[in-house]
């Protein structure tokens, strides 16, 4: 797990498989609990892979007030959602320059049957030269003032932490010379953080 400026947070050395709801959550709820120890009125922003969208940890982001931005894996479902505007998009494509790529979006109301609710979902469906790419994330809450860079955009964070993991041997030498109060600016008034499953012991 990483922060928003891409500092290593924690790990956890486990099997190369994908990771479980009842895994990730006390996993999640060890580490919230620290940061709001030390920071009771910071928002905490919690952005992962789709893994890490599931009934379990959702729930227990919304039941302890974390927001989130998780990616969600494209299914049947997901995608007859979208099937007109894939279809329309590479339409568009086809008729352009095809110098770039063509995004739409889409919002939708779904849920997956285990899910204790539904979700507002946001689709981004885009075309280029190499093909179409679909990504679905769930919407944060509508009371997020200032919405993540990828949420505003409708990108699911599906890549980015295993990005983040290379470059963790520099933050691990910087942390000598920084103390947790220096890390994270006490008068910060939010913090994302990265989940991502490359972190294993395989």
């Amino acid at each position: 797990m990483f922060d928003g400026a891409g500092r290593f947070v924690s790990a956890i050395l486990r099997p190369a498989k994908r990771p479980s709801g009842a895994e990730i959550r006390p996993h999640l709820r060890r580490l919230v609990r620290a940061i709001q120890i030390n920071w009771p009125n910071i928002r905490i922003l919690l952005r992962g892979d789709s893994p890490y969208c599931n009934p379990q940890v959702i729930d227990w982001c919304r039941a302890n007030d974390v927001d989130f931005i998780f990616g969600l894996a494209p299914t049947t479902t997901l995608r007859k959602h979208v099937a007109d505007l894939e279809a329309s998009t590479t339409a568009r494509f086809e008729a352009s320059a095809k110098t770039g790529k063509v995004r739409r979006f889409k919002k939708f109301v779904d849920g997956a049957a285990s899910w204790s609710r539904v979700e507002r979902i946001i689709a981004r469906v885009e075309v280029g030269a190499h093909g179409g790419d679909i990504r679905f994330v769930p919407r944060l809450p509508s009371r997020r003032s200032n919405p993540a860079p990828d949420e505003a955009r409708g990108k699911a964070p599906q890549r980015r932490p295993q990005r983040r993991f290379r470059p963790s041997k520099a933050y691990r030498r910087a942390s000598r010379r920084l103390d947790g109060n220096e890390a994270y600016a006490a008068r910060a008034s939010q913090l994302s953080m990265h989940e991502g499953s490359s972190l294993q012991n395989t």
